[in-house]
């Protein structure tokens, strides 16, 4: 019952959901995690630890996907927009993000 209020909300704001079954495969979205993946590994590459703590490994997958979502892709949605322009709104802001501290 649940769903059939959710379809009927999202057809409402004309969002077209591609709804997947079991063991079935999106090779765009195997694609991103492939890249997140890569990212990290040169990211842990540079480190000298011999085990990350679970919170340093949270923080890795979440600064990874930060600039990958900062700037816009040759074939996003939009040309000039990031896709975290689209969705929150905020820019990057040179000194708070790029700064060493």
């Amino acid at each position: 019952m649940g769903n059939s209020n959710i379809s009927k909300n999202i057809s409402r704001l004309d969002i077209n959901i591609n709804v997947m079954g079991r063991n079935e495969h999106v090779p765009a979205i195997e694609q991103t995690i492939r890249t997140i993946k890569e990212r990290i590994q040169a990211i842990v590459n540079q480190l000298s630890f011999k085990a990350f703590p679970h919170r340093l490994i949270v923080e890795m997958v979440y600064n990874v996907t930060f600039w990958l979502n900062a700037f816009a892709h040759n074939d996003g949605v939009h040309k000039v927009m990031s896709p975290q322009t689209i969705i929150t709104g905020l820019h990057i802001n040179h000194d708070k993000h790029t700064t060493i501290r």
